[in-house]
C-alpha cells in the first residue's frame, strides 16, 4: 500500500532530472539527538520527509521551494539555512516563537510548522511573511502542503 510520502516521492520522480534538487535523506539517529538537543519533537510526517530528503529544494528553476535539512556535525555551506537556525534568535528575526521553520520560498517567505496547533503525528503548516507579520496561508497537515507545492509547480513545468 502506497503512503502519502510514497505518492509524493513518485510526483517528484514525474520531473526531468535538475527540476528538483533534493539531498540525502537524514538518519533516525540524526533525528534523535536532533529532538533530544533542541527539547523538540518534530512531528511524524516531518520525519518521514526527512528520512527520505533531508533538505533540498522543488522546483529549483525558477522558483523553488527550499527545505531546511538537519545540519548536525556537517560543516555548514554558506547561504543555507538548516533547521538549527530555527534556535538562533538571528536567524529567526520577525519570526514568531511557536512557528518551526522548515524551509522558505524564493520570495523569502517562510514555510513552518504552527507548534501551537501540531502534535507527534502532524500539524498546521503555514506560510509567514515576515514583512507583514502575517500568516499568508496554512494547511491541515505537511502532506496537504506538499500536495499545493506540486499543483502550483504544475502550472510553471509541462513535465507533468
Amino acid at each position: 500500500m502506497n503512503t502519502k510520502l510514497d505518492n509524493i516521492c513518485e510526483e517528484i520522480k514525474k520531473y526531468s532530472s535538475g527540476i528538483h534538487q533534493l539531498n540525502e535523506s537524514a538518519t533516525g539517529e540524526m533525528i534523535m539527538v536532533f529532538e533530544k538537543r533542541y527539547n523538540i519533537i518534530i512531528p511524524d510526517s516531518y520525519k518521514k520527509w526527512l528520512k527520505r530528503f533531508n533538505g533540498g529544494e522543488l522546483f529549483a528553476l525558477p522558483v523553488g521551494t527550499c527545505f531546511w535539512g538537519i545540519l548536525g556535525e556537517a560543516i555548514r555551506k554558506k547561504g543555507e539555512l538548516y533547521l538549527e537556525d530555527n534556535f538562533y534568535e538571528e536567524k529567526r528575526v520577525g519570526v514568531p516563537e511557536n512557528i518551526f521553520m522548515i524551509g522558505n520560498l524564493c520570495d523569502g517567505e517562510i514555510i513552518g510548522f504552527d507548534m501551537n496547533r501540531t502534535d507527534k503525528n502532524d500539524g498546521c503548516v503555514v506560510q509567514y511573511d515576515v514583512e507583514s507579520g502575517e500568516i499568508i496561508q496554512e494547511w491541515e497537515s505537511l502532506y496537504l502542503w506538499l500536495d499545493f507545492t506540486f499543483e502550483e509547480g504544475k502550472m510553471l513545468f509541462d513535465d507533468n
